[in-house]
């Protein structure tokens, strides 16, 4: 449509350049400028994505004159790596500050849990409200047809809620429970409410408002990618099917990380400091 609507004058593919895919970028970078953080790391993200679909369709129809790579059109429009990945949102001492100021409040041991399940595992928000103890067993946590390693500190984490839980006197044997009405069981809604606690850390830093399950899925994904995850294992992982990872991990990821013939021989959680 924003071709078309550029070029109302029909145009064959070979007359397709590298400028109509740097101006695409631009108008779709334009389109974000007043929208928050979190929000202008995925739509970037998304127009990598976005490259890659554009190159291959070309390639398919036979168009030979569009030899520009991804890096090397995102460098001519001057965007920074640090501006497409949301690496430092999740930095060590971000998370240590998050489990410290997650201590201090009410409902300490559950919004601690919540974080290191998320951190764990990627979970979505109705993933999280239907974990149950009853598919906890020798420290591994059973979900559907998936049978995952809970890791030593989110295991103690996991203890501990389940002894406030029976002191509380929860009705059921799931793990996340409402502190207003204990025998319910939280609602996704409920899950944006805890992680929104965060903006309190610092009223003037966004970076705590953009931490939230799907903003930490993400980061997980893209990040057990680099530390040599297979595409299988994440997808086990996190449950997150292929059409889902594509939308993180793109093509040209994929080619960059084969091509860069780096070999990690463990590979390791990212988030391995808070888990094991």
């Amino acid at each position: 449509m924003y071709y078309s609507n550029i070029h109302p004058k029909y145009r064959s593919y070979d007359e397709f350049r590298e400028d109509d895919v740097e101006d695409f970028i631009l108008n779709e970078m334009d389109k974000k400028v007043n929208e928050n953080v979190a929000k202008k790391i995925t739509s970037i993200q998304t127009l990598y994505n976005k490259y890659s679909h554009i190159r291959s369709f070309l390639k398919s129809q036979g168009s030979t004159k569009f030899y520009i790579e991804r890096d090397q059109l995102i460098e001519k429009i001057n965007l920074k790596e640090k501006d497409i990945t949301e690496q430092n949102i999740l930095s060590d001492e971000t998370i240590k500050t998050i489990l410290g100021f997650y201590s201090k409040r009410r409902e300490s041991i559950r919004n601690t849990a919540i974080f290191l399940v998320c951190l764990c595992y990627g979970f979505e928000r109705s993933t999280l409200s239907k974990l149950s103890f009853d598919n906890v067993k020798n420290k591994k946590l059973f979900i559907e047809d998936r049978v995952l390693d809970i890791p030593p500190k989110l295991f103690n984490v996991l203890s501990e809620l389940k002894s406030v839980n029976k002191k509380n006197k929860v009705k059921g044997n799931y793990f996340f429970y409402s502190s207003i009405n204990n025998s319910k069981v939280l609602a996704n809604q409920s899950f944006n409410e805890i992680f929104k606690l965060l903006g309190k850390i610092d009223d003037n830093d966004p970076k705590w408002n953009s931490i939230t399950p799907t903003a930490i899925r993400a980061s997980l994904i893209r990040r057990m990618f680099n530390n040599n995850y297979s595409i299988e294992e994440i997808s086990y992982i996190t449950g997150a099917d292929l059409i889902n990872l594509a939308n993180i991990i793109s093509y040209e990821d994929i080619l960059s990380k084969v091509k860069s013939k780096k070999k990690i021989s463990v590979n390791k959680h990212p988030f391995n400091f808070v888990l094991y």
